[in-house]
């Protein structure tokens, strides 16, 4: 009788170890699969080592992980912009505020963009309209008198004279990725960066560097117009993030130096 009774025990004790050992078992196969996560660029940071001067950007981003905010100060102005998309993810106004130092100092830009097909056809500067014309046999962009060349991994390569050919800017890329690795690079973040660079500083050299803050690819160097050329190195982290950019020019005196810090994301 005692022994019946005994084996009875054990057989409930085995019986809800089971149970158990089903419920764990369960519960593990209900947990959510982690997210894949990734670096995106949240501030760059520029210093002129012989002025001692410095520019920052700084970029904020929404829930499918685009660039939302951009904040570029240089000096005493601040330009504040915020992106708005459709519902393919391309740019289609940029509301742009812009600060000076002391009261009521302030101004706006309001820039739109028009597609056809997902092909941007025409942009608007505060109204006014400037049409775009897509070729895609080379993959280029022609506003007005400049032709705005791309590669296959949607880098922005050279912008040319747009009957002449005559170039304004020849970007090399190396193999390593770039600053914007993981963001939807599209014209219109070359048309925002260039009309940035026109009126924050018109010199050449500034106009150039304004698109490299959306490559996705590392730049090994550029040229400009009349054989200038300047050559970028640069040191990544543990995790393969670019975190400082170092420009020389063709002698080896250090220009320009920036410095990058990132936020980790959830993928989609």
């Amino acid at each position: 009788m005692k022994k019946m009774k005994l084996l009875n025990i054990l057989k409930r004790r085995i019986y809800i170890l089971i149970l158990l050992l089903m419920m764990v078992s369960c519960s593990k196969k209900n947990d959510p699969e982690p997210k894949q996560q990734e670096y995106f660029v949240k501030t760059i940071k520029l210093t002129f080592p012989l002025g001692g001067l410095f520019r920052e950007s700084t970029f904020e981003y929404d829930e499918r992980n685009r660039i939302k905010d951009f904040d570029f100060k240089i000096g005493s102005i601040t330009y504040k912009t915020l992106f708005i998309y459709n519902d393919l993810g391309l740019i289609t106004r940029a509301n742009m505020d812009v600060s000076f130092a002391g009261p009521d100092r302030r101004y706006g830009n309001i820039f739109e963009f028009e597609y056809t097909e997902e092909i941007l056809s025409a942009y608007k500067k505060n109204g006014t309209r400037y049409p775009v014309t897509y070729n895609a046999a080379n993959n280029s962009y022609v506003i007005s008198f400049q032709r705005y060349h791309w590669d296959v991994n949607n880098n922005l390569t050279k912008i040319t004279h747009s009957t002449s050919g005559t170039s304004f800017l020849d970007i090399n890329y190396l193999s390593g990725t770039g600053v914007f690795k993981e963001d939807h690079v599209q014209m219109a973040f070359a048309i925002f960066s260039d009309e940035l660079a026109r009126a924050s500083d018109p010199r050449p050299i500034h106009h150039a560097m304004e698109h490299f803050a959306f490559s996705k690819n590392e730049i090994g160097n550029f040229s400009l117009p009349g054989s200038i050329n300047y050559y970028l190195s640069c040191i990544r982290d543990g995790e393969g993030n670019i975190v400082s950019y170092e420009m020389k020019n063709h002698a080896g005196d250090l220009l320009r130096k920036y410095e990058l810090t990132y936020e980790k994301r959830d993928m989609l």
